[in-house]
């Protein structure tokens, strides 16, 4: 009785009735586009922060807590060959990251300082396409990149010579000169205070006083698409032992994570 009136009310005013279920039809094409971008937005984090952090990361064992060079790891060719040996891992991106005061003229700022091997580097977080003037890092050379915001702030230009001081491997002088090759451009979420700069990963090595072969970091990329980070991450532990950290992208990025789920409620209501 009651479906008969209802379907009688619903013709009985044909316009007000299609208004209605234009209104509602529109009202969930666009909450679902909403959702959509949301997710995409979503996607597009996650993957550039894995392209700058890797799905997982192998650290000296403590070395997340105080991100001294002095837990640094010795990465030889057999520890890379068997993290590159697990089914799921597709390539290792090697980094020695620390700090110096960078000076050119009489302005000193402090900077992080990345060493990379540059292709492999380029490979995963296009740093090369980001260059606004001179030219990318060359395998094998001597020579540093600096973020533009650390560029303006000492006067730096390409050709220039950047003096670098700091503190080395166990207790060393970290002293060096090294020419500027390019400037790029880089938008980083929570607006570093500090400069950032990159050189080459043997540059780093001497510019630091660090061993042959030593890193900070190893970044360990899967196969896209891969939902085997967490078995991953747990096989390498194993394989590498109590020395290593081993540790998936939601937690050395938990800001990310946190940020895609505060925004993933308010898109929910």
């Amino acid at each position: 009785m009651l479906w008969t009136i209802a379907w009688r009310n619903v013709w009985r005013n044909r316009r007000r009735s299609a208004l209605t279920l234009a209104t509602i039809v529109l009202a969930v094409v666009l909450g679902l586009l909403m959702r959509s971008m949301q997710y995409g937005s979503y996607d597009a984090m996650i993957d550039s922060t894995v392209a700058r952090s890797g799905h997982i990361q192998v650290h000296g064992d403590g070395y997340w807590d105080n991100k001294s060079i002095d837990r640094s790891i010795h990465a030889d060719a057999d520890t890379l060959a068997g993290i590159r040996g697990d089914a799921n891992v597709v390539d290792v991106v090697p980094r020695l990251e620390s700090f110096a005061l960078i000076s050119f003229g009489d302005r000193t700022k402090p900077s992080g300082v990345i060493g990379t091997e540059p292709e492999v580097e380029d490979a995963y977080t296009a740093l090369a396409s980001r260059i606004v003037e001179g030219r990318y890092l060359e395998p094998g050379g001597r020579g540093i990149i600096l973020i533009r915001s650390l560029a303006d702030y000492l006067g730096a230009g390409v050709g220039d010579e950047v003096v670098l001081l700091g503190g080395g491997y166990r207790g060393q002088t970290a002293a060096d000169l090294l020419p500027v090759v390019g400037i790029f451009e880089y938008t980083i979420m929570g607006n570093l205070e500090t400069g950032l700069a990159y050189t080459q990963l043997s540059a780093a090595r001497e510019l630091y006083a660090a061993p042959e072969d030593q890193v900070t970091s190893l970044s360990v990329m899967l196969a896209e698409g891969s939902d085997q980070l967490y078995p991953t991450a747990e096989r390498l532990a194993a394989q590498l032992g109590g020395d290593y950290e081993v540790m998936t992208w939601r937690e050395t990025s938990k800001e990310v994570l946190q940020q895609i789920q505060s925004d993933s409620v308010g898109g929910i209501f």
